[in-house]
């Protein structure tokens, strides 16, 4: 035996308003545009209201501010920059220092020797040509102008 069908009557779009048919006894928005809109716009409003706000101060500029998570240090991405650009150029201090000492120690352990010597004066000759090659270029190109 087919089953009744309840005469169904117009009804207002729960999100847009307008008065549209429905197809069934429970449709609630006159299309699923309107229904993916509502979706959105009601998780956008219960995800606010579990939102938790940490009240931070940016090491870089002192100024208070408010963030949803728990790690954000820096008020905006310039103070992030200059906090990596700050570390960068402290790892490269240390990197120096550590490379200049190392540097020096194989220059020491190279005088001990002859053929060390020999390759000392080898680089100092090339580094010297070198310079002397860029000295005249930038000379050259001084005198065309």
């Amino acid at each position: 035996m087919p089953r009744k069908r309840i005469p169904l009557e117009p009804r207002a779009c729960e999100y847009c308003g307008t008065v549209y048919m429905p197809d069934r006894v429970t449709a609630r928005w006159c299309q699923s545009g309107c229904y993916a809109r509502w979706l959105i716009e009601t998780r956008k409003a219960e995800r606010a209201a579990r939102r938790i706000v940490y009240e931070m101060v940016c090491p870089i500029c002192d100024i208070k501010f408010q963030t949803s998570h728990h790690a954000k240090k820096f008020c905006s991405e310039k103070c992030q920059a200059r906090d990596s650009s700050q570390r960068q150029i402290q790892r490269l201090k240390i990197d120096r220092e550590t490379a200049r000492r190392y540097r020096r120690a194989h220059i020491e352990r190279l005088r001990s020797t002859p053929e060390g010597r020999a390759k000392i004066k080898r680089w100092n000759d090339q580094k010297n040509a070198r310079v002397s090659a860029e000295r005249r270029q930038r000379r050259l190109d001084r005198d065309k102008e």
